[in-house]
């Protein structure tokens, strides 16, 4: 038997700049989860913030680049510092 409990929230701003797409936000995760194993004696219980930030950058009519980066904190494991840099070819 398990009890697991999920939750999720995101705040954005996005504001268009010239050939720049910026977009601003803030997310808070939480989850829990509680079994009846040994492997869980005591009930994983954790709530994780991040904020984010992005550019998308228009280079041509058919490409643009998006960088961003993103900052989460577990206190499982710290900080987690995710960035972003794919190049869209549409």
């Amino acid at each position: 038997m398990a009890d697991q409990r999920i939750g999720f929230s995101q705040l954005t701003w996005d504001k268009k700049l010239g050939v720049h797409d910026l977009l601003l936000g803030t997310s808070l995760r939480y989850n829990y989860y509680n079994d009846n194993t040994p492997a869980t004696n005591l009930a994983d219980e954790v709530w994780i913030p991040s904020v984010f930030l992005q550019d998308e950058i228009v280079l041509a009519r058919k490409h643009s680049l998006l960088l961003g980066l993103r900052y989460d904190y577990d206190r499982r494991h710290g900080a987690i510092y995710t960035p972003e840099q794919p190049i869209d070819l549409r």
